[in-house]
């Protein structure tokens, strides 16, 4: 292994193939079972795959960290021009990092590869790495709590397609042994069009990551006419009325950290209830990890920061969303609805989503994006 923050100067790339993981999936999907994709790669299978050199004279240098705060400064200058979603955030990734690593799931390894002449970053992997039975893996800092996963490079080097491949594979190459190396739920582009240069190994496999991006636009009444067919707006209205003959009802934005911390009360014990009649785990189930996400509810808002909106009736509440906010787009990430026949025949998914997005119009937000694969 290579001991933390140990300047390295290449040796071999990394290939990633279908795992037996991968392979059992797909064999799920003939059976009609629900699947996901994963991109895996036994490290021992990388001479035999056939891997490339990396020229020595490359300009970077990579360094491999597990203490993040070693790297805090070289990630904020990074994601000023760099990070396009909340999750490669230095507050997500630093509040995940600790959770993860206070709780044992997984210990920090962070790639960084900076410019050998400025000393300035211009890649970083926020990687992790965990057990899974027996194995070691090597993957993003995710435990299926990211919904989109991206390696955090440099605009100006993604631009130059061959550049950015290069420079990935010596950082690549600096890490350390494990059975596995997994990727998931990743783009194929940024949000500039430029290419992510992790899909161009040879192996990776794409899948659309499930990602419903809408943008907003005023009055909203005009626009749901746009992206919603008649049907739907018809079945919504009919369940504003059939909610209001229950009591009067509201979706709103808690902002009093009293209210706040009420309400994410209120969203555990709804996700609680919803669980429990699964054979699933639920993310906030885990103390440290319910303590990361209560913490991004009390963060300053000019930066990534999370926010609650919950509908309530006399108070109650029925349905909450959390969403993570960054650049002008929210990341719905835990959804609540009660599981009380009562307030299920009236759709508060449904009726929480017209809410939210007025409110997002109302606060001057963008966009919502909204991933179903993610809830949890």
């Amino acid at each position: 292994m290579i001991p933390a923050g140990e300047r390295v100067s290449n040796a071999w790339g990394v290939v990633m193939t279908m795992s037996i993981e991968a392979a059992r999936e797909r064999r799920g999907r003939r059976a009609g079972l629900a699947s996901r994709l994963w991109s895996l790669v036994r490290h021992d299978q990388l001479e035999r795959l056939g891997v490339a050199r990396v020229a020595d004279a490359m300009a970077i240098e990579v360094e491999a960290h597990r203490d993040m705060t070693l790297v805090a400064a070289d990630w904020r200058d990074l994601e000023a021009r760099a990070v396009e979603t909340p999750f490669q955030t230095l507050a997500f990734c630093e509040g995940w990092y600790a959770a993860a690593k206070a709780s044992g799931h997984a210990e920090p390894l962070i790639m960084v590869a900076r410019d050998r002449h400025s000393g300035r970053a211009q890649i970083i992997l926020p990687f992790a790495m965990s057990r899974r039975g027996p194995f070691s893996v090597i993957g993003f800092a995710d435990l299926g709590m990211a919904d989109i996963n991206l390696p955090i490079i440099d605009p100006a080097l993604r631009a130059r397609t061959e550049a950015a491949r290069d420079a990935l594979r010596a950082t690549l190459a600096a890490l350390p042994r494990a059975d596995y190396f997994e990727l998931d739920k990743m783009p194929a582009t940024y949000a500039d069009g430029t290419i992510n240069p992790l899909i161009l190994k040879r192996g990776v496999l794409h899948k659309d990551n499930g990602i419903h991006h809408i943008p907003l636009a005023t009055p909203w009444a005009e626009h749901a006419k746009q992206i919603q067919s008649k049907s739907l707006r018809k079945n919504i209205a009919r369940c504003q009325r059939g909610l209001e003959a229950e009591g009067p009802f509201v979706v709103r934005t808690p902002t009093d950290p009293a209210d706040i911390d009420r309400c994410f009360q209120a969203l555990r014990e709804v996700r609680e209830e919803r669980y429990a009649a699964t054979d699933r785990g639920d993310v906030l189930q885990l103390p440290r990890f319910r303590d990361f996400y209560h913490g991004l509810l009390h963060r300053p808002t000019d930066g990534m920061h999370a926010r609650m909106t919950v509908l309530e009736v006399d108070g109650a509440l029925v349905a909450a969303e959390y969403g993570l906010v960054w650049n002008g787009v929210e990341h719905l990430v835990l959804p609540a609805m009660s599981q009380d026949p009562k307030w299920r025949r009236h759709s508060p998914g449904h009726l929480i989503m017209e809410g939210l997005f007025a409110c997002l119009l109302y606060t001057s937000r963008r966009s919502a994006a909204r991933s179903p694969i993610s809830w949890r």
